[in-house]
């Protein structure tokens, strides 16, 4: 790691950055162009996992930049929102890129709106663009701030709506309407602002992190998604959904997530049921919600 900038960016060394780039498959030949910004989204949504295994094993999680790299390129591990942006943050600023960071309020069924409950990034190239790479189901390319109407990729349809709080976003993945997903506004953040929210987001029973284990990722026209000892899969326009065995889930994490054997292995074989004083599905956000 080399030098840090005011709200907290460090640059990644040469040899970060290749090893970055080899864990997540995609080459970059020094242009900082929307080109390449596309791929290095895309690339980073497909390649590692968002995941909160660390929760469970009893692990905390810090936003640290030499940690979270040690722990997700190095070691192999996914992350959530807190992790996995500030990580990308720190390779596009290495690459030369224009990056800031900013908070986000999330969306949830019967939650409020809580500040710093989600970590997304905005980078100016070529224009204004959200770049969000650990919000679990959504968007897998950038996100032109200011355009109007939908906005499409591989991974659904997206708007973006002015408000009177900074900027709307809604997606419709895995429905046939529009499902708002979190409010932001540009205000240029520090990453010390977003810990105390890390902090309740992996300790708090109220948490929807830590009422069950889960890990999602993005599949051939869908995602696939383990939550506690449920498989669910949407492929083609098609959503099903059935029970896991301990030994299935274990395989999956391993074989299909690619996750490291020896976490998966410490993962509990269950979670206690005051656990889970409601019904609050994580992967319906990337972000912490009350």
């Amino acid at each position: 790691m080399l030098d840090e900038n005011a709200f907290g960016l460090r640059s990644l060394s040469p040899d970060e950055i290749e090893l970055y780039l080899q864990r997540i498959g995609c080459g970059h030949a020094g242009e900082t162009d929307l080109q390449a910004l596309e791929a290095l989204h895309f690339a980073h949504i497909h390649s590692i996992v968002f995941e909160n295994f660390d929760i469970h094993l009893g692990r905390p999680i810090e936003i640290d930049i030499p940690k979270i790299f040690d722990k997700i390129i190095r070691r192999g591990r996914g992350g959530f929102c807190y992790e996995l942006n500030t990580l990308f943050a720190s390779l596009l600023y290495s690459l030369g890129y224009d990056v800031t960071v900013h908070a986000a309020r999330v969306v949830a069924a019967g939650s409020r709106w809580i500040p710093f409950g989600h970590l997304c990034l905005n980078v100016e190239c070529e224009g204004r663009w959200l770049v969000d790479v650990g919000f679990g189901n959504s968007f897998q390319r950038p996100l032109r701030i200011g355009k109007e109407g939908i906005q499409s990729d591989e991974g659904g349809d997206h708007t973006l709506e002015k408000v009177e709080e900074g900027w709307f976003l809604s997606s419709r993945i895995l429905s046939d309407s529009f499902d708002p997903e979190y409010r932001f506004d540009l205000t240029p953040r520090h990453f010390d602002e977003f810990k105390s929210r890390c902090h309740w987001t992996q300790t708090d029973h109220t948490s929807g992190f830590t009422r069950n284990i889960m890990a999602t990722r993005p599949v051939a026209e869908g995602r696939r998604t383990v939550l506690g000892f449920t498989l669910r899969e949407f492929v083609g326009g098609e959503s099903s959904e059935r029970p896991i065995t301990a030994e299935e889930r274990s395989r999956l994490f391993i074989d299909d997530f690619g996750l490291p054997r020896e976490d998966v292995e410490a993962l509990p074989a269950a979670i206690r049921a005051d656990r889970f004083p409601d019904e609050v599905d994580p992967v319906a956000f990337g972000g912490a919600a009350e």
